[in-house]
């Protein structure tokens, strides 16, 4: 392990080791609108167990919708700072995107177990996503 001999030095490592993925003026704005997404995704799945379809189709609607706004936001981030981090953040977020379309879709025709299976498979997306801001 490295022994920093410049407090300066020292402390300044320190702050770069805390700095978020996002970092741009639009970090929070596409944070808040992740957050969201999760919630909203979770909410799907829940429904989605009990069966109720169509709260699981207006959830989904609403994850996707603050996923997308996210991945707005994120990109804009990404302008700005060139963070890998924030191009896998897009990349997870927006598969989980195509999974949560996936779920509503196959929900709309009564297809329940399949729907389940996307909207597991967009929440995975999304969480990991998550990881990455």
């Amino acid at each position: 392990m490295r022994r920093f001999t410049n407090p300066t030095l020292f402390l300044l490592s320190l702050l770069l080791m805390a700095v978020p993925a996002l970092a741009g003026p639009h970090a929070n704005v596409a944070k808040t609108h992740a957050k969201e997404a999760l919630t909203h995704a979770g909410e799907a799945l829940s429904h989605g167990d009990m069966g109720h379809l169509n709260e699981l189709v207006k959830h989904a609607k609403s994850a996707i919708e603050h996923a997308n706004e996210a991945v707005s936001h994120a990109k804009e981030d990404y302008e700005q700072t060139g963070n890998s981090h924030v191009q896998e953040f897009i990349k997870h977020t927006k598969e989980g995107v195509h999974h949560l379309e996936e779920a509503v879709s196959h929900a709309k025709m009564g297809h329940g177990d399949v729907a389940m299976q996307h909207a597991r498979s967009g929440n995975k997306h999304l969480k990991e996503g998550m990881e990455h801001i």
